[in-house]
């Protein structure tokens, strides 16, 4: 191979890594995308401000996108459908930003609380959240390190039953995004205009009760 071919290489493998989206990206937002050759679903990750993430999905099936807001990324506050519909907020003692780095060997409990926003129907779990390391995530040409979250506790239904719970999520640091179980993403870019992300100004509007989001995120004392 001549060191003409050599610096070609050297070059192609620069721009790939340059494409790779990092945590400097997540003000103009991030793009996730799945597709399993049936169907294909997009997520974008933004950062609103401070600690508070704004995702969205959306399917070719199910058009109706999902709206989630998220502390730290990894605790959600707050998600619906942009229709209106499937409203669930969620609460925390102690409060997401209490606890620590979501790193390696961090432990902690937490009494979480979610359900309608209204009250009618809440399901209560005192957690336990171990952090541990993980292999690498390969999404398309890109790697990032990851770490595993694993929960486990008893789940309080609304009628009063308790049925223990278990669960083991992946947590991109480098990017404060927790990966959708049973999702695997085909490739990931900066996002562009054209992903029509809205603005912090238009965030309210996508929920049909404005007061109701600010109040979640105010008792989080996230920064708005």
């Amino acid at each position: 191979m001549s060191w003409l071919d050599t610096l070609f290489q050297t070059v192609l493998v620069a721009v790939g890594l340059a494409q790779c989206p990092t945590s400097a990206d997540l003000d103009a937002g991030v793009v996730f995308v799945s597709n399993n050759g049936a169907t294909e679903s997009t997520f974008t990750h933004r950062r609103v401000s401070g600690e508070l993430y704004l995702d969205t999905q959306v399917s070719s099936v199910f058009p109706d996108r999902w709206v989630s807001f998220r502390e730290r990324g990894a605790f959600l506050l707050y998600q619906q459908k942009e229709s209106g519909t499937a409203k669930k907020d969620q609460t925390y003692d102690p409060a997401p930003h209490e606890i620590g780095e979501i790193a390696p060997g961090n432990e902690f409990v937490q009494r979480q609380n979610w359900g309608n926003p209204d009250g009618s129907r809440r399901w209560q779990i005192e957690m336990t959240t171990a952090i541990v390391q993980s292999d690498q995530i390969q999404i398309g040409s890109c790697a990032y390190d990851a770490v595993e979250i694993q929960d486990s506790g008893t789940l309080r239904y609304p009628d009063g039953s308790e049925k223990r719970y278990a669960k083991r999520s992946k947590f991109l640091p480098e990017l404060s995004f927790l990966l959708p179980n049973n999702t695997e993403f085909s490739h990931i870019r900066a996002a562009k205009v054209k992903d029509g992300l809205p603005s912090n100004r238009d965030l309210w509007s996508q929920a049909s009760s404005a007061a109701g989001v600010k109040a979640v995120l105010l008792m989080h004392r996230v920064p708005q």
